[in-house]
Order: C-alpha cells, then sequence, then structure tokens
C-alpha cells in the first residue's frame, strides 16, 4: 500500500491542497503539484501561484531567473516547490 497525505499551502489569503505520496524505494514524499502555466491559480488578491521550475517571467529579478530563485516569489516555509509571486506587474485588477 502506497502511503499518502495532503498538505494545504496558505499565501495571500488562499488555500491549496496537494497531495503527497511516499516513495519507499527513494525515502522521499513526492507531491502532485499543479503545473499553474497549464492551469493557472490566483488568489483572492490576484496574485498568480507558481511553480519554482518556472522561467520566462519579464519581472524576474534577475533575466532568465526561475521563479524559485526570484525575491518575488513567496513560499509558506523555505524548500517549497510551489509560491506566489507579488510583482505587481503580473497581480490582476480588478
Amino acid at each position: 500500500m502506497t502511503k499518502k497525505e495532503k498538505r494545504t499551502f496558505q499565501i495571500d489569503g488562499d488555500r491549496l491542497e496537494v497531495e503527497f505520496r511516499y516513495d519507499a524505494e527513494w525515502k522521499v514524499w513526492l507531491g502532485d503539484f499543479p503545473y499553474f502555466s497549464d492551469e493557472p491559480r490566483h488568489t483572492p488578491s490576484g496574485r498568480p501561484w507558481r511553480n519554482v521550475i518556472h522561467e520566462g517571467c519579464p519581472h524576474a529579478s534577475t533575466p532568465g531567473e526561475s521563479c524559485g530563485a526570484c525575491s518575488h516569489l513567496r513560499r509558506q516555509n523555505p524548500g517549497d516547490m510551489i509560491g506566489v509571486c507579488f510583482h505587481e506587474g503580473v497581480r490582476l485588477l480588478e
């Protein structure tokens, strides 16, 4: 039987639940993270969720860097594979 558990990420007033499964061979928990480029998601205040591997943002702290290295990405915990971009240039305005 595969061990599974869910974790809730809470950032900028939004809650996102991600299922994790335990890989016994590698002894690690693997998260089934959404791919936000294909399935965009925004917080109630219009900020986009991003995967740390997302690249190509014109607002990156350094040209060509991934979101994981960018100062605009806020994660719930250091090392999380997802977060929310707090750059005002990508925020949806009502």
